[in-house]
């Protein structure tokens, strides 16, 4: 095996509040000039960004679903209300955003195992 063979594309999108937009160009031109990405993560805003891309239903064009993102958000408060977590793969439900929210990811399970077993308490 070669070592151009090997070679992967990683995309590494930084935190920063509105610097995401930044990435998010970034990303459109990557994609705008057929750069294929093997890997793509981030950090705080870049971790969003790399989330929106991952797990974007349209695979042909999730550049688009990001910039619709940032477009969106750009536009103010109403932005946040006409987001719709829907388009995002089934992956990325209500409690896994909880979870990539959560800056401490034990506490997070720990209350998670809590409700759960509240709820089992009640159906006793």
């Amino acid at each position: 095996m070669s070592a151009a063979s090997s070679l992967e594309n990683v995309l590494i999108l930084q935190g920063g509040g509105s610097l995401g937009a930044f990435g998010c160009g970034v990303f459109k031109a990557l994609a705008n000039n057929n750069v294929k990405l093997d890997i793509i993560a981030g950090t705080s805003m870049g971790g969003v960004n790399a989330a929106i891309i991952a797990g974007s239903k349209d695979d042909k064009y999730p550049e688009k679903v990001l910039e619709q993102f940032w477009l969106e958000l750009a536009e103010g408060s109403k932005a946040l209300d006409s987001f719709s977590p829907s388009s995002l793969h089934p992956i990325y439900s209500p409690s896994f955003i909880q979870w990539l929210a959560t800056a401490d990811k034990t506490s997070f399970f720990a209350s998670q195992s809590n409700s759960k077993q509240s709820d089992q308490n009640l159906t006793r």
